[in-house]
């Protein structure tokens, strides 16, 4: 588990693979061992609810994250549109999803995959990355946007 994935923490390289990097909060956790309880890790806009609550989390904290990474490059926009940082919470603790082709309709196929990935409960949501990566690649392989 990473538990800070967000825009800073993705880079792609010349080559356009992408990586994730700033280990961070996951290096930090397992010389701890645990996160102290009540305390929170990682940015308020790409947590997931169990995160912000303090509940145990597992690697779909991460597929959370990158629905909400994929809803932003969707649309521009982050899913988490909190005016300031006590909205944002709210929003974190019960997030109300909107499909990305609410706001681009030429999104639509990916809507299943966002909706899914931003499943309020951990056990509703894509169960991990590799499968998250292996739905978008589905969809893309049928997209005007397939590797020719």
């Amino acid at each position: 588990m990473h538990r800070d994935v967000s825009p800073e923490n993705v880079f792609i390289t010349e080559s356009c693979d992408v990586l994730l990097g700033d280990f961070g909060v996951a290096k930090a956790r397992a010389r701890l061992g645990q996160t102290q309880a009540g305390q929170v890790k990682g940015k308020l806009p790409y947590l997931a609810p169990e995160q912000v609550r303090g509940d145990p989390v597992t690697q779909r904290a991460d597929v959370f994250a990158l629905g909400l990474l994929l809803f932003e490059m969707l649309t521009g926009r982050r899913a988490n549109g909190g005016r300031n940082e006590l909205e944002s919470l709210a929003w974190a603790t019960n997030p109300r999803v909107v499909r990305p082709s609410r706001h681009v309709p030429s999104a639509a196929p990916l809507d299943g995959i966002v909706t899914r990935a931003l499943a309020r409960h951990p056990a509703l949501r894509t169960r991990d990355a590799a499968l998250f990566v292996d739905q978008l690649r589905g969809v893309l392989m049928d997209s005007p946007l397939a590797p020719q």
